[in-house]
């Protein structure tokens, strides 16, 4: 991480800040600690899941739980020395010489909470002097790529323009209905058929020999495999989560959008869940960690979701509430509630796992291949016996089952997709690649992206007509045309309804164009968001 111009000055305002309470000695050695604490947290964070810390991860401090696993003795240090140094200065109060509070120094103190403050609260005229400042010093705002911003503005500037406080996109007109008739072609015979989808973590199995792993098993149980593109890479997973479960590009909104938007979407939001509700669906969903990660717990129910189950609902025998739990528990607890449900009553069910969250353990100079094959190879042993049980309970109840299974993005194992020839060495930092570091780079064109974040996405259907044509339609496209397939199993024939109809257009067609954020942003308007789910 590059320390720039502003890293001094936004470092000088908390130096001020943290100078109004401690000595001189002890506030600069508070305020380095924090910051060399804060970007570290930031690094592993981008390591992993391609994107930086932000703002609204300090607001949201307990998404920081995932971190556990990726505890590095650096981090450890670093954090036992910002502890030190904190009870340092605690002692210092309490039994050094008494500071003198002078109108000058509480004033230096009041500079970085007034501008962060402004920042939050949206006061107009203040951001737009501060701005034109940043501006002036050649330093922009990059809101669609928070790497990029870090590396061209520097850490603390790029948590001060995170701080703001995010509002709804406004209502407006917007060109996204341009089509009356369904282009896709699909022919689902749905009327008497249960939904199974689910989102499988860090779950990758390449269609060629490259990097084989256990989830290419689903091969022997009838399913066929596409490759999708998924929006971010070796983490993120509620920005996948949106797209496929909205049908809209999570590129667009500033912002994580299930962190930054969960308080603001409408409890009615048009979602492929809540489109299943209204065809008579029971809508479930399930995740086998803490229901605050990623704000699940207020985005779900607003989503669509009668009825969601989390960790605490499922047995726990296995797990002690560190590292992450085994996927079997999810299965069990999703079972249970399909098998309770009413004779008649169709169901459609959405799965988040989590067994196979990285991080993956190095063995050998692997770079966290076997860690990962293993984690996988446990997944699948709990999955594919799901399955049946699934299949053979929905027969019992006269319906057919739809299974999708959709990994969210690629494992964090750079060096050992660059080893089997996945990734070209350009896609990677040039300075951290002279070091033997094999770090994505923080801007990649669109064309880059696609070769990162391709995922399996394996699918069930009952028609095998019906499976040639989702395939010609859903391959090598982005998460967010699953929901437009899904859409059409409500219907005989192609969905009815406006915005799927159109939707299905875009993935036929559209998405074909698309070579930059931009593009996705002529074809996903704010105005469109704010109709859909504000």
């Amino acid at each position: 991480m590059k320390f720039l111009l502003p890293d001094l000055i936004f470092g000088l305002m908390l130096y001020f800040f943290v100078r109004s309470v401690f000595p001189r000695s002890i506030a600069i050695a508070l305020s380095l600690a924090i910051y060399f604490a804060a970007s570290s947290i930031s690094d592993i964070k981008q390591e992993h899941s391609g994107v930086p810390l932000v703002a609204q991860d300090i607001v949201f401090a307990g998404q920081g739980v995932s971190l556990y696993e990726y505890m590095s003795r650096s981090l450890i240090l670093t954090l036992v020395v910002l502890v030190l140094v904190f009870c340092w200065a605690i002692v210092a109060i309490f039994r050094g010489k008494k500071e003198k509070y002078t109108f000058r120094r509480l004033t230096l103190a009041c500079i970085l909470p007034f501008f962060v403050l402004c920042k939050a609260y949206g006061i107009g005229y203040v951001n737009e002097v501060v701005e034109k400042g940043i501006s002036f010093l050649g330093y922009n705002f990059i809101d669609y790529n928070y790497a990029s911003n870090i590396h061209e503005n520097g850490f603390l500037l790029h948590l001060y323009q995170t701080s703001e406080n995010i509002r709804a996109p406004q209502a407006g007109v917007h060109g996204f209905y341009k089509e009356k008739e369904s282009v896709n072609g699909l022919r689902y015979e749905g009327e008497n058929q249960d939904v199974l989808f689910i989102l499988c973590e860090a779950c990758f199995t390449s269609q060629d020999s490259a990097f084989v792993t256990p989830m290419s098993k689903l091969h022997t149980l009838g399913f066929s495999q596409v490759t999708m593109l998924s929006p971010v890479y070796g983490g993120g997973t509620s920005e996948a989560e949106f797209e496929l479960l909205t049908g809209l590009s999570s590129r667009v909104m500033p912002g994580i959008d299930y962190q930054a938007y969960a308080g603001l979407y409408r409890d009615n939001a048009e979602t492929i869940a809540s489109e299943f509700s209204r065809k008579g669906y029971a809508t479930l969903s399930f995740h086998n960690y803490y229901d605050f990660f990623w704000r699940r717990n207020t985005v779900h129910p607003k989503f669509g979701f009668q009825a969601s189950y989390f960790v605490y609902n499922m047995p726990q025998e296995s797990w002690t509430g560190l590292g992450f739990p085994k996927d079997s528990a999810l299965y069990d607890t999703a079972y249970k509630v399909y098998d309770g449900l009413e004779q008649d009553k169709k169901a459609f069910m959405f799965l988040i796992t989590v067994e196979t969250h990285g991080s993956y353990k190095n063995s050998d100079n692997d770079h966290g291949e076997a860690n990962y094959l293993s984690k996988m190879s446990s997944a699948m042993s709990s999955l594919i016996p799901f399955i049946h049980k699934m299949e053979e309970r929905a027969e019992s109840k006269g319906r057919s089952l739809s299974i999708f299974i959709v990994g969210d993005h690629k494992p964090s194992l750079a060096r050992v997709f660059y080893d089997k020839g996945i990734f070209p060495d350009h896609v990677f930092d040039s300075e951290r690649w002279s070091k033997g570091e094999y770090l994505i780079r923080p801007s990649l064109d669109y064309t880059d992206e696609m070769i990162i974040n391709t995922v399996p996405m394996f699918f069930k259907i009952p028609s095998t007509a019906d499976t040639e044509v989702a395939k010609d339609f859903i391959e090598n496209k982005p998460f967010f045309c699953l929901p437009s397939l899904m859409a059409n199993m409500l219907e005989r024939g192609a969905t009815q309804d406006l915005f799927w109809l159109n939707l299905s257009n875009v993935c036929a067609k559209g998405v074909n164009d698309v070579s930059s954020v931009s593009d996705l942003k002529e074809i996903f308007e704010l105005p469109l968001y704010s109709e859909r789910l504000f």
